[in-house]
């Protein structure tokens, strides 16, 4: 990759052995030297295969076998506290069956602690307190402990066909040593749970809410996207009790592969304003689908659409490939043996948030005339405000959340340029700007909030302020 996600040189590495099946792939640092390593699932050899990035090139490492048949799924971090992401688990599936039908398997999952890019690693098996059902999916949710940020692990039983305790919880002591929930603590979904992944859907700051997609089979060729919320980020246990309902949506075909991310960067922390993304692939339907800007406080999607990909789509992940800082969908696609890349733009937005504090006329009104397209020139307006008063409008590169009492809130993060202007006798002000064009510009966010003197503000008397607006200028 270039920098801007165009890619100068393409190289194929070819596996160890012949006929391994590479099914999934992860990155993390096996060697501890340049970019980021790789484990790949081999789906017909029952074991994982490194490999290695020192910076210049990519060199085949070990290949470590695995506990059990049929790998699918793979996640890699730094799970034992080692400080390094090197700790790999791989769900086992466990039979080698179509998926348009509920088969039931042992299977199981495979740990792979302290994996080395030399000597590889010793797999060992995931306890379960009843056998495995088929799993395929793999998701870490991340959680804060008194000794720092660790990572509990959930399975997706695809082989479940009752809809009974189908989504497995276990509980990471910070060492890698993984503990089941208890009887009943799992977490009921309908039948074939596809895929799970993490991602920070309320915007905690923490990539510990969960997406599972189910396909529903028997003819019906339909699938449903739930979305579960963690409610207890700063709880030391980790189980189904952990998680609250998000919503869910039903899809019209059959889900496969999913992806969460903010594919704007619009969702604002820290819980100020939730809108990350949802993405899946309908590997039968050539397709891929989007559930997008999630409104946790609804909570549902605010938009969905379908697009179209290459034949049989099986795997899409995101990640910034051209540096923008916005992330960029990679989807696999099976049946044309293709790769397909799609590169984000950050084009311009507007949205507010938080909320403003009453004074005189109620609450003041934030908004935006013109346009923050580069080139344009853009107005900050305020309405609702108390007439002929003194007003400052404050001006941020990023957001905060300062709490003042009786309900005001400023939600601009430090530093902060002071604007100072007056209302009219309407109870109205504006601030305009010019937005340079590019090259000079390349575009970025600003954020914005109203403070008004009023002597019947809620803040002390004196104060009022309008909810905060964030402003995108791009494309």
């Amino acid at each position: 990759n270039d920098g801007t996600g165009h890619y100068v040189d393409v190289e194929i590495v070819a596996l160890s052995l012949t006929g391994a099946q590479p099914i999934a792939v992860a990155a993390g640092d096996f060697d501890g030297v340049g970019g980021d390593d790789l484990a790949v699932s081999l789906h017909g050899a029952h074991a994982v295969q490194l490999v290695l990035n020192d910076g210049a090139a990519l060199t085949l490492g070990p290949v470590i076998p695995l506990v059990g048949q049929f790998p699918v799924g793979i996640v890699v971090d730094d799970l034992d506290g080692g400080g390094q992401r090197n700790d790999i688990a791989v769900a086992m599936e466990g039979i080698d069956a179509p998926l348009d039908g509920v088969v039931a398997a042992t299977g199981g999952v495979s740990l792979i602690l302290d994996t080395d890019g030399v000597t590889g690693g010793t797999a060992t098996a995931l306890l379960k307190s009843t056998p495995f059902r088929r799993p395929r999916a793999l998701a870490l949710c991340e959680r804060m402990t008194l000794a720092g940020l660790t990572r509990d692990l959930v399975v997706a039983e695809f082989g479940d066909g009752t809809g009974s305790q189908n989504v497995l919880f276990y509980q990471n002591d910070g060492s890698g040593n993984f503990s089941e929930a208890g009887p009943g603590l799992h977490l009921d979904l309908p039948v074939s749970p596809i895929d799970v992944v993490a991602g920070d859907l309320d915007a905690n700051g923490l990539r510990n809410d969960l997406a599972v997609a189910v396909r529903h089979l028997g003819g019906t060729a339909q699938g449903e996207i739930f979305v579960l919320l963690n409610a207890n980020s700063g709880s030391p246990v980790f189980d189904a009790a952990s998680f609250v309902s998000g919503g869910s949506r039903t899809t019209t075909q059959l889900p496969f592969s999913l992806a969460t991310g903010d594919l704007r960067n619009n969702s604002i922390h820290p819980g100020l304003l939730c809108r990350e993304d949802v993405l899946t692939v309908f590997n039968e339907s050539a397709l891929f689908g989007q559930l997008l800007d999630y409104d946790c406080s609804v909570p549902d999607f605010l938009a969905e659409d379908e697009c179209p990909t290459g034949t049989q789509p099986n795997t899409l992940r995101l990640g910034d490939l051209n540096g923008d800082g916005l992330p960029d969908m990679v989807v696999t696609n099976a049946g044309d043996d293709t790769v397909q890349v799609h590169l984000s733009k950050a084009f311009a937005f507007t949205q507010p948030f938080g909320q403003g504090c009453l004074g005189t006329s109620g609450v003041p009104v934030i908004g935006l005339q013109g346009s923050s397209i580069h080139g344009g020139v853009a107005t900050i307006t305020l309405d609702q405000a108390r007439p002929n008063s003194g007003a400052l409008l404050g001006i941020a590169a990023s957001a905060g959340l300062q709490a003042l009492g009786a309900g005001c809130n400023i939600y601009l993060g430090s530093p902060v340029l002071v604007q100072i202007l007056s209302t009219d006798a309407m109870g109205t002000s504006s601030f305009s700007f010019s937005i340079p064009a590019p090259p000079s510009f390349s575009g970025g966010d600003l954020y914005f909030q109203w403070v008004i003197f009023d002597n019947q503000g809620a803040f002390q008397g004196q104060i009022a302020f309008s909810e905060a607006l964030h402003l995108r200028i791009g494309l």
